[in-house]
């Protein structure tokens, strides 16, 4: 297994955007994709068409003292 993180103390980079497109074209290319947004907006849910109103990603979960898994989708 591979492991690829992108990221940036900059908000606004383009770090769900990418994160998204990379996911994607290797699902097309027939490869296991889990794809993980640490920010707090949870904005990775907006590429994948997920339910917009579902906020709770993995960082407002686990301020709640949540366990990872209740953060896959």
């Amino acid at each position: 297994m591979k492991i690829v993180a992108m990221f940036s103390t900059k908000g606004g980079v383009g770090k769900s955007t990418a994160t998204a497109n990379f996911g994607t074209v290797m699902q097309l290319e027939d490869r296991k994709v889990y794809a993980m947004d640490y920010d707090p907006n949870n904005t990775l849910r907006f590429h994948y068409g997920l339910n917009q109103s579902n906020t709770n990603g993995h960082a407002s979960l686990s301020l709640q003292g949540s366990p990872i898994k209740n953060a896959v989708t």
